[in-house]
Formats: C-alpha cells, sequence, structure tokens
C-alpha cells in the first residue's frame, strides 16, 4: 500500500530501479521503478515522526532519513534494496 498522508521526501536510486518515499506517516517507503506503475516492494517503518529527508550514500547502499523529532536512521540497503 502507499502512503497514508503527505510525502515529504523523495530520492532515486543513482540505477533508477528504486524510489524512496518519506511521508509524514513516518514511513519510507521502498518503490521498484522498473514496473507500470511503480510498485512497493517494502515499508521501512523505525521513525516516530515526520520523516522530511532522504539521502542515498555515493554506492548506494545506504539510505540516510531525518524526521521531525531531529533524529536521523542509517539503513543498509545491502539488507533490504
Amino acid at each position: 500500500a502507499a502512503h497514508s498522508d503527505y510525502v515529504n521526501a523523495l530520492v532515486l536510486s543513482a540505477d533508477g530501479t528504486r524510489l524512496y518515499s518519506g511521508s509524514t506517516d513516518s514511513d519510507i517507503i521502498v518503490w521498484d521503478t522498473t514496473q507500470s506503475p511503480p510498485t512497493v516492494l517494502h515499508t521501512l517503518s523505525d521513525h516516530n515522526s515526520y520523516v522530511n529527508s532522504l539521502a542515498l550514500s555515493s554506492d548506494g547502499t545506504r539510505l540516510f532519513s531525518g524526521d521531525e523529532d531531529n533524529d536521523v536512521r542509517v539503513w543498509d540497503l545491502t539488507q533490504n534494496p
């Protein structure tokens, strides 16, 4: 399922196959952009507040997310791409 509230942040993988979206529902959704329309692969849930920033490491192995509570998370994408 898609987000249940506003989408605040998007970041696309360097190869264009994954889109990461962060929302005021506190979740990050990983989308498979090779499908039309894009499909949800999985949801990353660890924030307690609105996700308002996303960034990928230059090698694409880590996703960084920030939320309204001033928390930053680092996600290992080698485990959950």
